[in-house]
């Protein structure tokens, strides 16, 4: 009788995906995130800040500004976005480089705990082949899929809700 292939919803997968890497790496995991919010932080502030700045350039150009403000403004988005690229730099390179090879190496070793309680006679069977191939492939779209997905949460709400909240948008 051959075993019924299980259906995954998107919800099942979160569930199931989201938790272990956070398992396994629990605070590489939450560095990826800390970082992914103070860049989604960064990112929300510079609107406002350029939109001060604008201002104070289009003030000036009527006669009514003051000098002062302009430049006030200028180091200010200046000094923001050099911020925000260390930020973004911090980000990039821990959870593309540190969190995902510190993942995966020990989900590797999850999965070799796991495959060395198997028979020797499974690794003969092609189809159980092809399953642990799916499962070590799986094991690194789990990780992928958790830094676009955790990553992606915790840069685009903050990002959204301060540009709301400044700009009105």
């Amino acid at each position: 009788m051959e075993k019924k292939k299980q259906n995954l919803s998107a919800v099942k997968a979160i569930k199931r995906i989201i938790p272990l890497v956070i398992k396994t790496v629990p605070f590489h995991a939450f560095v990826t995130l800390i970082l992914s919010t103070a860049h989604g932080v960064s990112w929300g502030l510079v609107a406002p800040f350029n939109q001060r700045l604008y201002d104070a350039l289009a003030d000036l150009a009527i006669a009514n500004g003051v000098m002062r403000y302009v430049i006030i403004g200028a180091v200010m988005v200046t000094g923001l976005m050099l911020i925000q690229q260390v930020i973004m730099s911090f980000d990039s390179f821990f959870s593309y480089n540190v969190l995902s090879e510190v993942a995966d190496g020990r989900l590797c070793l999850v999965i070799n705990e796991k495959m060395k309680k198997l028979p020797a006679a499974l690794f003969e069977d092609k189809d159980k082949l092809d399953d642990l191939e799916k499962a070590w492939q799986g094991m690194n779209g789990s990780i992928w899929f958790y830094l676009m997905f955790g990553s992606g949460l915790h840069f685009i709400l903050p990002t959204l809700l301060l540009w709301v909240h400044f700009c009105g948008v």
